[in-house]
This record gives structure tokens, C-alpha cells and sequence, in this order.
């Protein structure tokens, strides 16, 4: 045992380690010793959380005094990648107050990271593999657990927007893995009242229930499909290709007509003279002022014109609204205070100026503004983008505006964003910039007012409004008698800008109710069997080597370099078996098991195949109508093409007996037998080993286009059943395998062959050893099992490296015999492995 000053040292030598290892040393040490650390109350000074989840989860759980680090990102990606043995379950990290929030957020991260081995772009649920390797540790599902209850438990209190953000962060486990693990959260998802939800947000307040009369004036001056807007208070310009409106203080203060276009962009001078320069070449890099558009300048470093009495300012223009506007006045009594000179009530207004207070009552921090109207300050928003208490018919609202001008209206009774602006949408802008918000006048009065009176019976009015419309005029869309919902109209309001906002977050709710659809199919849905762990791209990557072009995934242990391996070849076999289910009958080409490249009649330029929509799957199916002089055929074709991993695994279906014999020797390390096993059996699932691989010139009749070769399109057709070989013959193996164990190499089965027995050992073991790089070292337990000398062993994988991947795959194939029983009983069939090895390829 070890006192306190021996532990502290060896921590210290740990913690100055690079790079930082799992410390499986220290971690005994520290165990062996914990009565005695206890004992002595001394405390261990720990370095950074970020790399010692493993020594803080140890301390934590037997109690040794110990002082923590004062913050830091918890590094889990690092954890995982870490393969050295000593890891422990993090239970205790779990639990521990002081890092427990700072734990469950990075547990969450893991769910979309794409160095954990997921794909956020995707917008998919995680493969059940990926899952279950985050759920298999305890510390882990213990934070995701308690994650996913606090991200449910307040998703019946949002506005639509939020709630359509928890709802894509849960995406990921919204598949039967994920139901498993969490259903009885995820349940809550279904019962989610979506009427309500709308009422809700509706209640908070749009902005768009405001308006400016001079900025509605101008817009409608401008080209629609062309206004851009600039700012530099006191000055606001919104310009077309054409023409150019100022605005002031006052309303509109000039107008210009300017020789523009697409290629030109205005800005303010410093002394607020409105000016256009071009970005993209078409001015020469020259610009001109909009009031003398024949006053031609070259802009100096900073893009700004040449001082020629163009007075200068010293406005601020990185303030939180972006307009140079907010100047911040320190205050004893308050956290922080800005006051500025307005014109209007938007945001209150006293003496001449609008501006607002931070003020910590009892309830927390609050908004104060100038005249006295007080909200929230939630715990997400940022004090230096707050832009003001806005005035909206029947409600204040938080208003915040980044740098850049994002826009955040804040829903006090939830503390999230209510609304944002859309991320895509059609010019003119609705609004001025926030900066100018003083300005903004109630729009519909009455409109407001039935608004903030919204209920759910009234939502499901404008729901319904909404889907007989298709998104149209709100207001005037009748209810029938026979429709359930009769108490309610939809608001009456005639402004187009209003109704649109409204129809606005009616359509968002719709696509929330999709995702709430795809949580509520999960009741039905089987839960999946276990897998192993050890099934994934790595390992799969590292068992088809030589057999398909790889990209080899890097991870090192002890720190991330690279993602770590997700379940992309996994998750892209089930999508193929999908997109295959989907399409029509069986392809009655006559093109070979073995990737025959073959041609049909819509490859020829009299009978081009035309694509039309159609009936559309995950895998993206779509209907095609090829003219065959005269009769039309229709079939389908479905697109499953992989982008991650190894992209071209589906290359091994005509010859699965390559990985069988992989699978089934004993000198393939059981990493890398586990996953070919795991790929077997998921090839089985998705009823792929019924399947032809055919190469085509073109677009091909049917099937599933799984990929692209230099010789053609490669794709997938459903195959008559080979009577040469038997029905669940990949089943049947991974059954074996799982029952009997793999097979011990026997070196009498190379004897009386027509090849050098080194190389008959290196093919009947499943050649999976070669690399020719020349710092390779075969392993040592496969040179023991083999009986081959390091020497002899490099010399023939070399070679045998040099055959073509086809080629490989069909020698490693003909060893496995039609009735895969014979493999325990008998050994690979060297008989036909010598055949094929005679016959080239």
C-alpha cells in the first residue's frame, strides 16, 4: 500500500504524461491503498477532468479525499478510444454532483458526434451497434438516462421551436435500440398535445404582429426577388439592382437610383454617405456613391472609401444588434444597463431614449425596462445580445440579436427561444433589423388579440385550415360543419405578412408532427438482438482487407486521431436490404453471379430510359419507364449508395465464402472474427445472399444501385436460388461459428498440392495478413499456429498481394465447401482452392 505523498506523486507523473494514457498502474495503486488514503484524510490534488475519467470515477467510489480540478471539458471520445485495459464503469463520475452536468453533456455530444462514429448530417437514429457501445457503460447510460427524462419531461411546456429542436437531438435514438434503452421516456413523445404546443407559441407574440410603415413603403419600391438591406446607424438602407431607399430617424430620407446589379453591395462611410463597391469583379474593384453614382473610388484596405470630408464617426459597430446604436451605461444597483435615443414605444420609452435594465431580485435575474416592464432573463441568453423588452399587443417579449443579427424572441415560461426567424426565406424582409425595432407599430390589433387568447381548440383550427389550404389564406378558409373542430376560427386578420407568420409556425408544427409519428411507430416495432461490440468499421475494415478497396480508419489508442469507428457498413447493409424489399419483382437479367458486366435496351441512345417521380423509399426508390421499341415496362430502381467505411463491401456478396473461411480459422483474431460474423449474418437479415451483383453501362432496369466502378454502375438484382448451394447457408455458418467455435489450423491439409505449402497455409487461413509494408510484423500467434517463420511468411503474403482482389476472393471462396458443416468436420476444401489456384484468373 502506498501513502497519500507516494499517490500524489504518481499522479503528478501521470498528469505529466504526453499523451495521456488509461493509467491502469495507477489506478491498482491507488485501489490497493484506499482504507489507508481514507485514513490518513489527506486529499489527492487531480489533475484536469478532460483525460481522467478513470481516476476521478475511482476516487469518487471509494471515498478517497481528493481535490478537483476547477473545470474543463470531459473528454469522452478520448475515453473510448483508449483500449488499454483498467476501464471502469464511471457510475460514481455519474452521480457526482460538481461534474455530473458537465458528464451528461458530453454523453449527449455522443449521440450525434461524428468522432464517436455517428453521422449528424445524416439525421438518422444511431446504428443499435453504436448505441449499445455507449450504453455498455453504466456511467454512461446512467447520464443518457437521466439526459433523455429531463429532455422529455419538459418537452409538453415548449413552443413549437424548441420543441422541434429536443425533438431532432433525440433522433438519434429513435429506432427499436433506442426504445429499448429508453422507452419509457420516449413514450412521452407521443402523447405530446401538438394543438397545444401551437396555441402556445402563438401566445408568445411574433414580431411580425409589428410593423414600420416607412420600411413596409420602401420595400414595396424595390424588386421583391432582389432587396438586401444595409445599416450603420443613424442610417438603414434597403437597395435592389436598381434603386437604393435610406431611411432615417424620421421615415424615408432618400432615395437613389444607382447604376447596380447582382455583383454590387452597399455599405455606409463612416460619415453615413451610402455607397456600392463590387465582390465579385464586376466594378474592377471600384465603387461608387449612390447620391453621385458618377463619383468613381477605389476603396482602401478596409473596403471603405478615401477620406475626402466624409467626416468620420466613432460609432461601435460590433454592438449586440449589430447597428453601432447600444452604448452601455454603468450602473452600482444593476448588472448592466444600455440606454439609447429612440423614436418609438417598441422598447419602451421614457425622456427620449428606450433602453433596459439587468437587475438580481429574489426570482433571479431579470429584463427591466425603461419604463419599468419587467421579463425573465433566461438561463440560454447571452447579456451581450440582449436588444430589448419588445412591446407586443397583450405581451413583452426578450428580444436578442447576435453580431450578425440572428434574432431570438425568448418564451419566458419555458426560458427557450419561441421564435426565430426561418433560415431560408423570400426577400423582402418582414422586418427592419432589430437595432430598429423602437419604430414598430401593432399591425392587426384585433388580430393580436385573438392570438394571445389561442387555445388548442382554436390550434386545431388553424391546423386544419392550414391542410385544406395547403398553407393559403388563413383567415378566410372555412370550417365545415362536419368538421371535429367547430369552435374555433382561424384568426381573422387580412395582412399578408401576419397570416404568413402564422401559417409559418403552423407549418413547422406539421413537420414536428412527423417526427412525433416516427417516435410512435417505435411501440410496434421488435426490439433488436445483442451484437457484438467488436462489429464495427474498423474491425470490418481490417477483415476485407484485400478482398475490396478499404480506407483504413485511424485510431490510436490513448487519444482520438480520426473518428472513432462507427456502424456505417452495418447500417448500410440494412438500408440496401430495405431499398431491395422495396423495388419490384426479381431482375430476369442474365448476367453472372460473379459481377458479369451486361447491357440492357436503355442503354442505347434509340431507347434512353426516362426517369419520372415516383413512389420514393429511405434509399430513395423512384419509378422507370424504359421504351423497348414500343412496349412500355415499368420497374423500379432504388439508390443505397454508401459514403462512409468501406464503400465497396458489397463486392464480396457473389464470393461470401472469402469471409466464411476469414471468420471460421482460428488464427483471425477474434476482433476482426466477430465483426465479419456480425457482416455475415446482417448480409443474411437483408436477404442479400439471394442477390446478383450486376454492372451495368448505364442506370440499370431495377434493383438497388449500391455503387460505382470504373467499368460501370454496380447494383444489386434479387437472384433465383442456386441449387448448388443451400438456403440459409450464411446462417447456418454464424450459428456454427457461435456454437463450435472456430477451427484450429492443421498443417497436413497442405500437403500433395500444386503450390508452395506456405502459400496454401497463407490461403486456407484466409491471407488476411497482407500488408506489404516493410515494417510489418506478421503476429506472433499466427506464426505459432501456422508453423511459419516470420521469413516465409512475408515473402509468399507479398506475393499473394499482388493478385488481383477478384482474383483473391474467388481462391478463399472455392475453399469453403456448398455445406459449410464440412468446414468443423473436414477443414477448407484444398482440393478446389488447388483447382482454382490452376485455373487463374
Amino acid at each position: 500500500m502506498s501513502d497519500a505523498g507516494e499517490v500524489q506523486a504518481a499522479v503528478d507523473r501521470w498528469a505529466a504524461t504526453l499523451p495521456q494514457p488509461r493509467p491502469t498502474a495507477l489506478l491498482a495503486e491507488i485501489e490497493a491503498s484506499a482504507a489507508r488514503l481514507r485514513e490518513d484524510g489527506t486529499p489527492i490534488v487531480l489533475p484536469p477532468i478532460g483525460r481522467a475519467l478513470d481516476l476521478y470515477d475511482l476516487v469518487l467510489a471509494e471515498g478517497v479525499p481528493f481535490v478537483p480540478d476547477d473545470g474543463g471539458a470531459v473528454d469522452l471520445l478520448s475515453w473510448f478510444a483508449d483500449e488499454a485495459p483498467g476501464r471502469r464503469s464511471l457510475r460514481a463520475l455519474a452521480a457526482c454532483p460538481p461534474v455530473r452536468e458537465r458528464f451528461r453533456e458530453a454523453c449527449a455530444e455522443l449521440l450525434s458526434s461524428y468522432y464517436f462514429g455517428a453521422d449528424p448530417s445524416a439525421r438518422e437514429p444511431m446504428h443499435p451497434h453504436l448505441l449499445g457501445r455507449a450504453l455498455a457503460v453504466p456511467g454512461v447510460r446512467d447520464a443518457l438516462t437521466a439526459h433523455v427524462d429531463a429532455v422529455t419531461a419538459r418537452l409538453e411546456r415548449l413552443p413549437i421551436t424548441p420543441m422541434a429542436e429536443a425533438l431532432r437531438s433525440l433522433v438519434p435514438l429513435r429506432s427499436p435500440a433506442g426504445q429499448a434503452a429508453f422507452g419509457v421516456f420516449l413514450d412521452r413523445v407521443r402523447r405530446l398535445d401538438l394543438d397545444a404546443a401551437v396555441a402556445r407559441t402563438l401566445r408568445c407574440g411574433l414580431p411580425q404582429e409589428l410593423a414600420w410603415d416607412a420600411w413596409d413603403r420602401a420595400c414595396a419600391e424595390l424588386a421583391a426577388d432582389q432587396v438586401r438591406v444595409v445599416e450603420r446607424w443613424p442610417r438603414l438602407a434597403v437597395y435592389d439592382y436598381q434603386n437604393a431607399v435610406v431611411l432615417g430617424a424620421d421615415g424615408i430620407a432618400a432615395r437613389h437610383r444607382v447604376p447596380g446589379g447582382p455583383g454590387w453591395i452597399g455599405a455606409f462611410s463612416r460619415g453615413g454617405r451610402l455607397f456600392f463597391t463590387s465582390y465579385d469583379g464586376t466594378g474592377g474593384g471600384r465603387g461608387f456613391w449612390a447620391d453621385a453614382p458618377d463619383e468613381v473610388f477605389v476603396p482602401d484596405d478596409s473596403g471603405q472609401p478615401p477620406s475626402s470630408g466624409d467626416a468620420a464617426s466613432d460609432l461601435d459597430l460590433l454592438d449586440s444588434a449589430g447597428s453601432g446604436r447600444f452604448a452601455e451605461v454603468p450602473v452600482a444597483d444593476a448588472v448592466r444597463r444600455h440606454r439609447w435615443p429612440a423614436v418609438g414605444e417598441g422598447f419602451g420609452l421614457v425622456g427620449g431614449e428606450a433602453g433596459w435594465d439587468v437587475v438580481d431580485t429574489p426570482g433571479g435575474l431579470v429584463v427591466r425596462a425603461i419604463d419599468g416592464r419587467e421579463v425573465a432573463l433566461p438561463d440560454g441568453a447571452d447579456l451581450d445580445e440582449i436588444a430589448g423588452v419588445l412591446r407586443i399587443p397583450g405581451v413583452d417579449v426578450l428580444v436578442t440579436a447576435g453580431r450578425s443579427g440572428a434574432v431570438r424572441l425568448w418564451d419566458a415560461a419555458s426560458g427557450t427561444v419561441a421564435y426565430r426567424p426561418p433560415e431560408w426565406s423570400d426577400p423582402p424582409p418582414e422586418l427592419p433589423p432589430p437595432a430598429w425595432w423602437d419604430r414598430l407599430q401593432p399591425r392587426d390589433p384585433a388580430a393580436s388579440a385573438g392570438l394571445r387568447a389561442m387555445d388548442a381548440l382554436g390550434a386545431a383550427a388553424l391546423r386544419a385550415a392550414h391542410a385544406r389550404t395547403g398553407g393559403g389564406a388563413l383567415s378566410t378558409a372555412p370550417v365545415p360543419p362536419s368538421d371535429p373542430v367547430v369552435a374555433a376560427q382561424p384568426v381573422p386578420t387580412a395582412d399578408p405578412v401576419l397570416t404568413a407568420a402564422v401559417a409559418r409556425v403552423v407549418r413547422d408544427a406539421e413537420l414536428v408532427a412527423e417526427e412525433i409519428a416516427g417516435f410512435a411507430a417505435l411501440a410496434g416495432m421488435p426490439h433488436p438482438a445483442p451484437v457484438s461490440a467488436y462489429a464495427d468499421d474498423r474491425n470490418i475494415t481490417n477483415g476485407l482487407a484485400g478482398l475490396v478497396s478499404t480506407g483504413q480508419p485511424r485510431v490510436i489508442t490513448g487519444r482520438v486521431d480520426g473518428p472513432l469507428p462507427g456502424f456505417h457498413v452495418l447500417g448500410h447493409v440494412a438500408r440496401v436490404g430495405a431499398a431491395l424489399a422495396a423495388t419490384s419483382s426479381a431482375h430476369t437479367s442474365s448476367a453472372s453471379l460473379t459481377g458479369t458486366k451486361a447491357t440492357g435496351p436503355h442503354t442505347s441512345g434509340a431507347h434512353a430510359a426516362t426517369t419520372s417521380p415516383g413512389p420514393t423509399s429511405a434509399a430513395g426508390t423512384h419509378r422507370t419507364s424504359t421504351n423497348t421499341g414500343g412496349t412500355n415496362a415499368t420497374t423500379h430502381v432504388a439508390r443505397a449508395e454508401a459514403s462512409h467505411a468501406v464503400p465497396t463491401w458489397w463486392r464480396v456478396l457473389p464470393t461470401p465464402g472469402a469471409l466464411m473461411l476469414r471468420a471460421a480459422m482460428e488464427t483471425t483474431p477474434e476482433p476482426i472474427r466477430a465483426a465479419l460474423a456480425a457482416l455475415l449474418a446482417a448480409v443474411a437479415d437483408a436477404g442479400l445472399d439471394r442477390c446478383r451483383l450486376v454492372v451495368t453501362d448505364g442506370d440499370p432496369d431495377s434493383g438497388v444501385v449500391v455503387g460505382h466502378l470504373s467499368e460501370g454502375t454496380a447494383s444489386l438484382i434479387r437472384a433465383p436460388a442456386d441449387a448448388r448451394l443451400p438456403e440459409d447457408r450464411l446462417r447456418r455458418f454464424v450459428t456454427l461459428l457461435h456454437e463450435r467455435g472456430p477451427i484450429r489450423w492443421n498443417p497436413a491439409w497442405t500437403q500433395h498440392l500444386p503450390m508452395p505449402s506456405a502459400t496454401a497455409t497463407i490461403l486456407a487461413t484466409g491471407a488476411l495478413h497482407l500488408a506489404t509494408a516493410d515494417d510489418f510484423t506478421p503476429p506472433a500467434d499466427y506464426l505459432t499456429a501456422t508453423g511459419l517463420t516470420a521469413r516465409r511468411e512475408r515473402t509468399e503474403s507479398r506475393k499473394l498481394a499482388r493478385l488481383p482482389s477478384r482474383r483473391l476472393r474467388r481462391l478463399l471462396d472455392a475453399a469453403v465447401p456448398a455445406d459449410v458443416t464440412r468446414l468443423w468436420s473436414a477443414g477448407p476444401e484444398m482440393a478446389a482452392l488447388a483447382a482454382a489456384w490452376r485455373a487463374g484468373d
